[in-house]
């Protein structure tokens, strides 16, 4: 749901934009037809910001190869069902610093981190986030 609503934003977005522009490299019917993320990126992104296509940029701009240079007590939180970060994001044990803290939940979507009911939420953030921060209070890296 947030996926489709953030695309159909972006896509609408453009499309005034490229109506706004005489001689737009792209057209309003076009972009109607793009169904992900990925095609948004490949036909427009990347090639708005100089990359080859999708996965270029995708590739380029990830942060994954920088993990292991962490200096600094970091905690990194991630679901396995994110719909913006596929498997191809997911760390492997020899990518991350010993800094860093890298917890993979298997739900929690993007942002969300809620389970339970609806009528009895538990929203895990609010509660991992400050115990980490206690836990870097009260021992403190050296």
């Amino acid at each position: 749901v947030y996926q489709h609503h953030l695309l159909s934003r972006m896509k609408r977005n453009l499309r005034h934009k490229i109506g706004l522009i005489d001689k737009a490299p792209l057209s309003e019917e076009q972009v109607k037809t793009w169904r992900n993320f990925t095609q948004f990126d490949e036909h427009y992104t990347a090639k708005a910001h100089g990359f080859a296509g999708a996965a270029d940029y995708y590739q380029r701009c990830s942060g994954l190869a920088l993990l292991k240079d962490i200096r600094h007590p970091t905690l990194l939180i991630h679901a396995a069902d994110d719909p913006f970060m596929d498997q191809r994001v997911i760390p492997q044990g020899h990518q991350l610093s010993p800094c860093v803290d890298y917890r993979l939940s298997h739900r929690g979507g993007h942002v969300g981190f809620v389970n339970g009911s609806l009528l009895r939420p538990n929203f895990w953030l609010e509660t991992t986030i400050p115990e980490w921060f206690q836990q870097q209070l009260e021992h403190p890296a050296k």
